[in-house]
């Protein structure tokens, strides 16, 4: 049976709503004419209005000038139809005949019954005439009071023309009385108010159509004022921007005057008010009525967000429709803001085509709705693991929605990644500190080592870093490779930079092919965030993953606000189905990660919640027990009290500027806030680090950088300030005798952290010896012992040197070995610790290579360069806290926080229902998985030995017969289960034919032939262990399947 859409609104909540001041009211009035019928009932209706006007009529052509009559402005083109005396009875009109015409069409009001009626400032005369028409129950017995409306619509404009004529406002030219100030606030709309010296009359903010769009009203000159006001404004903000004061949004407001004659909603028209009264006395209308509907539209400010929001919370928002009445589109497109994210659909029906298409509408055409975004928000469910926060990401991973960002140097070391994945985290190992095959195989045996078996690690590379990208996934594709050895990572982080989206689509086939189930980019702009939107619809159905990062994340940053990059795309980022949502930078504490995730942290921009599926930490775990962070400067960690949360006057950094973006504050480039500052790095790029002789230092380098005429008169002011950091000036090379050359260098290099610095060391003894020798030119033989020697025992290789050249006590270092210092310095990549020249290439030679310094105890927490979160440092608590326990209170205030949204959620579930939605029982957060074998058949790899390979029944069906999954036996939470796989073989279409062309006789059947027609992989699940995959049991494995098993996991493969 079809089901019609005016039906639904039989059973659906509905509202009507009805558009303001400065809308086509003449193009709607025209097309409602052309329905002869209506258009009759129009005139009629209108002539019973001017009626009961007829005792003051002269007195309203007198101050009118002329008859006023609506419908002559349908044909003369020269008429000002903006002009109030026409506008306010016309707009009524026009919205009357659109909802005679919905009536006609089939819309009734005693089945339907809308659940509101809504009028946007002048909307509500029109508003009134359906209340009236819904109480008497039918048009004929309503029309008395319709037409009395309409007559007070007339006296409205009227009497809000007179006085605006007796105050001398005018709306004739390009500028008029109303402004409306887009991306402007009711606070930052009275700032800019406030800043007009003189004006003509007052201003005031008629509407409010949402948080950051404000109407204003007043004299249009003082309009200008404001105008020219938030232009100055536009350009302080911008300039506050470029100059890195602050980050977040450019205030960029859009100015546009409304179509009017008259500031309406503006306490300047008082008068006007007690003249519609008079008036409506000496006619012998309802003066209460028209009292209150004059007030309503030329004195009372309109809330327009405040009434839609009354209706979304009376209402299940995700069953409400708003048919927009007209006149035109615009209130429909200003209401569509302010319900997005609540599944509440705007259906127009301001035109005579739309309202016709409504009324054949079936569920198949019928309009669409908004998204809705509690659909995104955490639920709690009980698990054999324990209670446990499922969203979009845990759904998709099997893991928490906290995870362990990649982060150098944090997660350079394998101790605090294996820690965070062993007890279920997403762990991601930093790539910036993997910077040779080497030292990567090192951390990936000793994360190997430490890993619980079916535990998984994720892998964060540097897309823009070109010789890690290469070594890593480009030509040389030691992770890909690692991976197809087994290695236990599951995920790749782009970060970086976004590739483009030819580029992209084959990065993630391939990522995907080479045994990655999870790939993820790092945006940290809006057009990237845009850009992995267009990637996502790109690979779909593969899903992928969006870590959306603020400019308040620790390390390099950017001045991009968090909040403002979730905002601006959070709608395009939700309509990707294929797409998971993750945002960091500044969520630095449990009860900010909690906010993050349910979506609280949009209420402050009066803004539906809007979820997050996943955050990210890592500030919080710089001081954790596994971290290699030093315990000076963790203690300096806890001891900087950064910018704390929420904002509040008292505390350092405040910015009570009402302009000043809204979500995280800033450090301004240069300054210390909270004992934090921004820096620039050795890449020239902006960089959080804790303020130190070491940040001291840097921004001297900074500024020579800038000044390098200044670098000579102030060298030795330089070089104190590098020697006060942990990369200190090496010294003036030529004023060294060899002997102190070479001591210099073992001093500031050993013990060696990097085997180069044994080679570079050799190399200088080499140089040396070959300087001081008697020999004037070709080979000879080497005092020196081996390289293995040497890098065990440098000083006593010096000694060996020393005592059989002696001169080199002596011998100051000539200016050939000294302008081949630098050449040393630089022969490999690794840079070494120490400035070897001042030059004008300063802040690279002293930037590079700095961060693992703030791991080695030899250095004082003052003179290295440590790189927190400003904001997330402030919610460092604790020293030696193990990760584990770090991101379980995270996870552990999410999950709180989800259970008692559940619990106060005022959507269509009573308190009772929505606690017994929040408790529900799942196996595990993967794929929300209800039992055992939906969890194995959920899980992209299996584990063997610490093995990872593909998991051959993933993706199938429950019950799927080609892929049979029996639980065989049960110890307390450990579950041995059978993957029994079936095969296909060479002889099964052979043996159907025999069959077929057998006889009955049993003896004649063909016999079947032998061939391994099944393999059994056998499982263990150890359900207490969240975030864990299926581990293959050696024990009860086969012995062809092990040999099977081992060639695909990578077993014996280097």
């Amino acid at each position: 049976m079809t089901t019609y859409f005016f039906d639904q609104l039989a059973n659906n909540p509905h509202a009507l709503v009805f558009a303001g001041q400065s809308t086509p009211w003449v193009e709607a009035l025209r097309e409602l004419s052309s329905d002869e019928e209506l258009n009759a009932e129009l005139h009629e209706y209108e002539a019973g209005a001017k009626a009961l006007l007829s005792p003051i009529y002269s007195e309203l052509l007198a101050n009118a000038g002329g008859d006023i009559n609506v419908f002559d402005a349908l044909e003369n083109k020269h008429m000002n139809a903006a002009n109030a005396l026409l506008s306010v009875p016309g707009i009524t009109l026009a919205q009357f005949g659109a909802v005679r015409d919905l009536t006609n069409l089939g819309y009734n009001f005693e089945v339907n019954k809308p659940c509101a009626v809504l009028g946007h400032s002048q909307g509500v005369i029109a508003a009134e005439m359906v209340k009236a028409r819904i109480k008497a129950k039918s048009w004929q017995k309503a029309r008395a009071q319709i037409e009395e409306l309409l007559a007070i619509a007339y006296l409205i404009g009227a009497a809000g023309d007179r006085e605006s004529r007796m105050l001398e406002i005018t709306g004739d030219g390009e500028h008029t009385p109303m402004l409306s100030l887009k991306g402007v606030t009711k606070k930052q709309a009275e700032a800019l108010i406030s800043r007009v010296e003189r004006t003509r009359g007052e201003v005031s903010i008629a509407v409010k159509n949402a948080y950051n769009h404000v109407v204003i009203a007043g004299y249009p000159e003082d309009m200008e004022a404001v105008a020219n006001e938030a232009q100055k404004e536009t350009k302080r903000s911008k300039k506050l921007r470029e100059m890195k004061v602050r980050g977040g949004a450019v205030f960029a407001p859009v100015a546009e005057y409304l179509d009017v004659t008259v500031p309406f909603h503006s306490p300047m028209l008082q008068s006007a008010v007690e003249q519609v009264v008079e008036w409506a006395n000496e006619a012998g209308l309802n003066t209460t009525v028209a009292r209150e509907l004059a007030d309503a539209v030329l004195v009372t400010p309109v809330d327009w967000a405040t009434q839609i929001g009354e209706v979304l919370e009376q209402n299940d928002a995700r069953s409400l429709w708003i048919l927009d009445m007209g006149p035109s589109e615009v209130l429909g497109k200003l209401t569509g803001v302010l319900v997005q994210g609540t599944g509440a659909g705007i259906v127009e029906a301001a035109t005579l085509r739309s309202r016709a298409e409504l009324s054949t509408a079936d569920s198949a055409s019928e309009p669409e709705r908004t998204g809705c975004w509690a659909d995104f928000a955490p639920r709690v469910i009980n698990t054999p693991a324990g209670r446990k926060v499922l969203t979009k990401f845990s759904k998709l991973t099997g893991k928490a929605p906290v995870l362990l960002a990649g982060m150098t140097p944090t997660t350079v070391e394998p101790e605090i990644v294996a820690a965070a994945a062993n007890a279920g985290y997403w762990a991601e190992l930093a790539g910036g500190g993997q910077v040779t095959a080497e030292v990567f195989d090192r951390h990936m045996k000793s994360l190997e080592n430490q890993l619980r078996e079916g535990a998984t690690i994720e892998f964060n590379a540097m897309f823009m870093d070109r010789y890690l990208w290469n070594l890593q996934f480009g030509s040389k594709r030691i992770v890909p490779k690692k991976r197809q050895s087994g290695a236990p990572i599951d995920g790749v982080v782009i970060s970086a930079g976004i590739p483009e989206l030819d580029e992209a689509k084959e990065l993630v086939a391939s990522l995907q092919a080479d045994g990655f189930p999870y790939v993820t980019f790092k945006p940290g702009t809006v057009d990237q965030i845009r850009q992995v939107v267009r990637i996502a619809k790109a690979v779909a159905p593969a899903t992928i993953i969006v870590q959306v990062e603020g400019g308040v994340a620790g390390g390099h940053h950017s001045w991009e606000s968090l909040d403002d990059l979730l905002m601006t795309t959070y709608a395009q980022v939700r309509e990707c189905e294929n797409l998971v949502l993750v945002a960091g930078g500044g969520i630095g504490t449990p009860e900010r990660a909690a906010d993050y995730i349910s979506g609280e942290w949009a209420s402050e921009y009066g803004l539906p919640n809007m979820p997050v599926d996943a955050v990210m930490i890592g500030t919080a775990a710089m001081t954790a027990k596994e971290a290699h962070t030093s315990p000076e400067v963790k203690r300096m960690l806890v001891e900087t009290p950064g910018i704390a949360m929420p904002k509040s006057s008292s505390i350092e950094g405040f910015d009570e500027d009402p302009f000043a973006p809204m979500g995280e504050r800033w450090v301004p480039s240069g300054k210390v806030i909270g004992g934090v500052t921004s820096g620039l790095s050795h890449l020239h790029a902006d960089i959080y680090e804790l303020e130190n002789a070491s940040a001291r230092c840097g921004r001297l380098l900074v500024h020579m950088m800038k000044h390098p005429e200044e670098l000579e008169s102030r060298r030795d002011e330089v070089i104190e300030a590098l020697n006060s950091t942990a990369k200190p000036y090496f010294g003036d090379v030529e004023s060294m005798t060899y002997l102190q050359f070479a001591q210099r260098f073992l001093d500031l290099a050993y013990p060696w952290v990097d085997p180069t610095y044994a080679d570079r060391y050799m190399h200088l003894l080499q140089r040396i010896e070959a300087r001081l020798i008697n020999q004037d030119s070709g080979e000879f033989t080497s005092i020196l012992p081996s390289i293995e020697e040497v890098s065990k025992h440098p000083q006593a290789a010096l000694y060996t040197l020393i005592d059989a050249l002696p001169q080199a006590r002596e011998m100051n270092v000539v200016p050939m070995d000294a302008a081949w210092f630098p050449t040393l310095v630089r022969e490999y990549p690794k840079p070494m610790p120490f400035v070897p020249v001042i030059d004008n290439d300063l802040l690279r030679w002293w930037g590079q290579d700095q961060l693992w310094q703030s791991e080695d105890s030899r250095y004082s927490a003052d003179a290295v360069r440590v790189i927190p979160g400003p904001i997330s440092v402030a919610g460092i608590t604790t020293m030696d806290e193990p990760i584990a326990d770090i991101l379980g209170r995270f996870e552990a205030a999410v999950l709180n926080r989800a259970e008692s949204g559940a619990e106060t959620g005022v959507e269509a579930e009573n308190k009772e229902n929505a606690a017994s939605k929040s408790s529900k029982s799942a196996f595990s957060q993967i794929a929300d998985a209800k039992n055992v074998e939906a969890y194995v058949r959920a899980c992209p790899n299996i584990s063997w030995v610490g093995h990872v390979t593909a998991n051959p029944a993933y993706g199938t069906s429950l019950g799927d017969e080609n892929y049979v999954i029996t639980v065989t036996s049960s110890n307390n939470d450990v579950i041995s289960l059978d993957l029994d796989i079936k095969l296909d073989t060479f002889w099964d279409n052979q043996e159907n034919q025999e069959a077929k062309h057998s006889t009955k006789n049993a003896a004649n059947s063909p016999k079947r032939k032998h061939a391994v027609r099944d393999i059994v992989i056998p499982l263990t699940v150890d359900a207490s262990q969240a975030g864990s995959i299926p581990v293959v049991d050696r024990e009860r494995l086969p012995k062809h399947v092990y040999e099977m098993l081992a060639a695909t996991a990578g077993i014996g493969n280097t």
